[in-house]
């Protein structure tokens, strides 16, 4: 049934419906390309090319080329027969004589099928504009405060692998997370497809193989020379109040959670085996759970076939829940809506905090993915990894799976597509309460932000401040500037409040790629009358 239903993937064209014709599908191997959409200061530029399904479609590949900026860069003679389900070439190139700014890259690859030989640029899928990647060459890295590390917290790999999408390895993620610049990123593949056989998408493995491979490979490339550490975690589809199938994010957990009911491996079967309260309550202690693009819109064709449903601010009101992962690699149009989902968790008395990620399966530098089943593949540059980032203050921490999962869990960071911010509050002995936290008592706050020419001076910096006993938000504190700040740190004194309440900062950017955000974790304020 999936293959009626939009992916966000790479877009697998080889399967098709028995008896129904498919204009996508070719009898070629798919063969996609792909780079990240910016490369950090001094970093290398990663070239991937995927090839899928050449089990099926045996072929040679004979060479691949780099071009940037229409010019040729580098060809590299690659002579070698493919004939497996999956397979990658990863080259990183030196780009250090490049100016600073946008460049357009293409990926030639000449392949030989049964002595016929072909060329393609980018991919050689039917309806795809195969266009250039843009790419931006930065001078410098991720604007980060001393002791943060940055991730992505929702992307997906090969191990998601079905009928309608497939993702890129864990090695293929790790080049890009390092090109980017990120420490750290989680791979959540879905729980309907690490349930299944290697080979065969549509059949249920028992003794679970594929996940017990997935931890095992995520482990032994946590211990590879990769500066990016893989946060193991699980996509589950669950049941909400409504019996309804949606997402939950659950990281670092061994155990296996079943989640079919979205799956569309059988026809009508759409109950999902486990409810949001089943999961949460059974997690493991190094564990955390968010939930999944609780604001992303769910087609109609979803809701109709796949018993898909929306999280309801009750569903989202689970106290067993880290939080909620509301931004999900979107543009700033979906921002407003994702923030009043959050801040009116909060305002109900909810400790919730805010999660980014990208759910990009693949999706380095463009996303392709099948928008009418058999006929057409779409192109848009949302949904990349890396877009979106948690900022996460380690400190002095080692850097590893479990103290990152309880950092997350206290809440010291923030999120970002840009610029970055950190909070903080003091009493009258100048104790420090971080984001996350909560105190009796503060007087006076601390914000620090830091962007790069890259991503915009700062433009806006406002610190928000929600009432619980009313149920109200407002704009505490606003500062605008004109200037190019790149680096601020500023105090404000915090007038009392009858009773509990949070503080929350919001920063804006705005450069050569367009509008960014930071958001900071809520502090959380128990009373500024009682001192005691």
């Amino acid at each position: 049934m999936s293959f009626l239903l939009p992916t966000l993937g790479y877009a697998s064209t080889f399967y098709r419906f028995r008896y129904f014709f498919s204009f996508l599908k070719k009898k070629q191997p798919q063969i996609v390309a792909d780079i990240p959409h910016r490369v950090n200061k001094n970093n290398l530029l990663p070239a991937l090319v995927i090839v899928k399904e050449s089990n099926h479609f045996p072929c040679e590949l004979l060479d691949i080329e780099i071009f940037i900026d229409k010019k040729p860069f580098r060809k590299i003679p690659v002579n070698k027969e493919v004939n497996q389900d999956y397979w990658e070439w990863i080259k990183k190139f030196d780009i250090s004589k490049f100016d600073t700014g946008w460049h357009e890259i293409d990926i030639k690859v000449v392949y030989k099928l049964k002595d016929k030989i072909f060329t393609c640029f980018n991919d050689n899928y039917r309806t795809t504009s195969s266009s250039a990647f843009p790419c931006y060459f930065s001078a410098t890295d991720l604007p980060l405060l001393n002791g943060f590390i940055a991730g992505d917290m929702h992307s997906h790999s090969n191990y998601t692998d079905d009928q309608i999408e497939f993702g890129a390895s864990l090695d293929a993620s790790s080049e890009m997370s390092d090109a980017l610049g990120l420490d750290f990123f989680a791979i959540t593949d879905h729980s309907y497809d690490l349930d299944d056989y290697h080979n065969n998408f549509l059949k249920n493995d028992p003794k679970l193989k594929k996940w017990k491979s997935f931890l095992n490979g995520v482990e032994e490339k946590n211990k590879s020379k990769s500066k990016s550490l893989i946060i193991p975690g699980e996509e589950v589809s669950v049941r909400n109040a409504q019996n309804k199938t949606v997402h939950l994010l659950v990281y670092n957990d061994k155990n296996y959670f079943p989640g079919c009911g979205d799956s569309g491996e059988k026809w009508l079967h759409y109950y999902s085996e486990l409810s949001i309260n089943d999961v949460v309550e059974s997690i493991s202690e190094n564990a955390i759970v968010f939930a999944s693009h609780p604001t992303d819109h769910v087609p109609f064709v979803h809701r109709l076939l796949l018993n898909r449903g929306h999280w309801s601010l009750k569903d989202a009101q689970n106290k067993m829940l880290t939080g909620v992962q509301i931004f999900n690699g979107h543009g700033s149009d979906k921002i407003e809506k994702a923030i009043f989902f959050w801040k009116t968790l909060l305002l109900k008395g909810y400790k919730s905090f805010l999660l980014a990620g990208n759910d990009a399966h693949g999706n380095f530098g463009r996303n392709r993915y099948i928008s009418i089943p058999f006929v057409k593949i779409n192109e848009t540059y949302t949904q990349l990894f890396g877009k979106w980032r948690a900022d996460l203050y380690l400190g002095d921490n080692k850097k590893t799976v479990n103290n990152i999962v309880r950092l997350l869990k206290e809440g010291n960071f923030a999120v970002s597509n840009g610029p970055t911010v950190d909070l903080q509050l003091f009493d009258e002995n100048k104790n420090m309460t971080k984001m996350g936290h909560e105190t009796n008592h503060a007087i006076s706050g601390k914000v620090v932000s830091k962007s790069t020419e890259e991503f915009g001076a700062i433009a806006k910096v406002i610190i928000y401040r929600g009432y619980l006993d009313s149920s109200e938000e407002e704009a505490y504190l606003t500062k605008e500037f004109n200037k190019d700040n790149f680096e601020l740190s500023f105090d404000f004194e915090i007038k009392e409040a009858p009773s509990k309440n949070y503080l929350r900062a919001e920063v804006r950017s705005i450069g050569p790629k367009g509008k960014h955000f930071a958001f900071s974790n809520p502090i959380w304020i128990k009373s500024l009358n009682d001192k005691h």
